[in-house]
C-alpha cells in the first residue's frame, strides 16, 4: 500500500498490440499461429523517494491448442537525486495447451471418465465465494469497517472455505455498501510444491470459468484472469502481502467506480464544508472587530 503508481501500463510506440501472423513450423496443413505482442512501460515513487522504471515486452502465441508466453521486463531504480541505483532484466517463458492436462500424474490419478468442465460455459463472474457483486452488504451494528483503497472492508465467513485458506474479507463501496471486491487470504502458500503456472487454483479458475491467465510479475507467481466484462480474478500464489502468502481475489469494476465517484463526492461536500466553516470564521470575526 506504501507504493503510490505515477504512470501505469502506457502501451509503447503505437500504444496497443501488434498482431503478427506466421505459418506454424511443422504443420503440413497450412495452420497458422497467432502472434499478439505488447509492450507497457510503468513508474512508482517509492516512500524513501527513490523511482522504479519498468518496461515490459510481452508475446502471446496460439498455435493450435498451444499457447506460448514469452515477456521480457527490465526494472530500472534510481534514488531521489535521479542516479541510477541498479537495473535487473528479467526472462520468463511457459508453455501450455488449451485444456490439456500438465502433470502426468494427474492424469495417471483419474479414473478414466472425465469430469472435467473446462470449456463449458460457465456464465459472469457474477458472485464469489458466496457474495454477489453489487449487492449491498449489511455491516453488523459491534463491527467497524477499515478503509483501504477508497473502499470499506469486513471479514467475513463463506458457506465454502477454501482448504487452506484463513481469512477472508469483503471490500464495499463507502456510501452505498455495495460489494466490489472480494478475496481469500492463505498465511502459508497452499500447495508450495505445486509448479507455479500449474498450482491447482490457477487449474481451477482456468477450468471454471474457461479463461487463460496473465502473469502480472516478472518474478513472482502473480496471475491475473480476465473473466468477462469488467470482472477479474487475480491469484498472488506467494508474496502477496506483509500478512499473507497467498491472495485470492474477485472485483467488479463497475463496482470500484462507484466506489470512486462515491469518494469525489464525499471530498467535494468535506470541501464545502470546510470552505462554510472559514467563511464563518471570517464572519464572526469581522463582527468582533466591528463591536
Amino acid at each position: 500500500m506504501g507504493n503510490k503508481t505515477l504512470a501505469a501500463f502506457a502501451a509503447a510506440a503505437a500504444a496497443g498490440s501488434l498482431a503478427m501472423f506466421a505459418l506454424a513450423s511443422g504443420d503440413d496443413s497450412g495452420a497458422k499461429a497467432v502472434t499478439n505482442k505488447t509492450s507497457e512501460t510503468s513508474v512508482v515513487t517509492n516512500e524513501n523517494g527513490s523511482v522504479s522504471h519498468t518496461f515490459t515486452e510481452t508475446s502471446v502465441t496460439t498455435n493450435g491448442n498451444m499457447v506460448t508466453e514469452r515477456r521480457r521486463e527490465t526494472c530500472t531504480s534510481t534514488d531521489a537525486a535521479g542516479a541510477v541505483l541498479q537495473t535487473v532484466t528479467s526472462e520468463y517463458a511457459s508453455s501450455w495447451s488449451i485444456g490439456g492436462v500438465p502433470d502426468a500424474d494427474a492424469a495417471d490419478a483419474d479414473d478414466g471418465e472425465d469430469k472435467s468442465t473446462y470449456g463449458e460455459a460457465a456464465g459472469p463472474l457474477d458472485t464469489f465465494l458466496g457474495l454477489r457483486f453489487g449487492d449491498v452488504f449489511e455491516v453488523p451494528e459491534d463491527a467497524t469497517p477499515v478503509r483501504e483503497d477508497g473502499l470499506l472492508r469486513l471479514p467475513f465467513t463463506p458457506g465454502e472455505r477454501l482448504d487452506g485458506f484463513d481469512d477472508y474479507f469483503v471490500y464495499f463501496t463507502p456510501a452505498t455498501h455495495k460489494i466490489a471486491r472480494v478475496c481469500a487470504c492463505a498465511r502459508l502458500t497452499p500447495d508450495p510444491a505445486a509448479n507455479s503456472r500449474y498450482h491447482y487454483l490457477i487449474t481451477a479458475i482456468e477450468r471454471r470459468y474457461n479463461v487463460v491467465p496473465r502473469l502480472l510479475s516478472w518474478y513472482l507467481p502473480h496471475y491475473a484472469f480476465d473473466v468477462a466484462q469488467g470482472k477479474r480474478i487475480t491469484v498472488r500464489l506467494s508474496g502477496a502481502s506483509i500478512d499473507y502468502q497467498t491472495i485470492v481475489s474477485a472485483s467488479d469494476a463497475a463496482m470500484l467506480q462507484l466506489a470512486r465517484r462515491e469518494n469525489e463526492e464525499r471530498r467535494q461536500e468535506e470541501r464545502k464544508e470546510r470552505i462554510r466553516r472559514h467563511n464563518d470564521k471570517i464572519e464572526a470575526a469581522a463582527r468582533a472587530l466591528g463591536q
